[in-house]
């Protein structure tokens, strides 16, 4: 659905990769009202890994 109207595709763990994809995709979903009807706001979030030995808190 979200492929269709707007060419993002989410990459290999399911997550859509470029920040602009993931915005773009997220406005249609919200704009659409065809996603999750328990979503009334879709946004993009960036996912992050720690670095091995990284204090916790900073």
């Amino acid at each position: 659905m979200v492929r269709q109207a707007t060419g993002v595709r989410p990459g290999p763990n399911g997550l859509i990769q470029d920040e602009q994809d993931a915005r773009r995709a997220a406005q249609w979903l919200t704009r659409s009202g065809l996603g999750d009807p328990k979503v009334f706001l879709w946004a993009a979030a960036l996912l992050t890994e720690p670095s091995v030995g990284a204090a916790p808190g900073g």
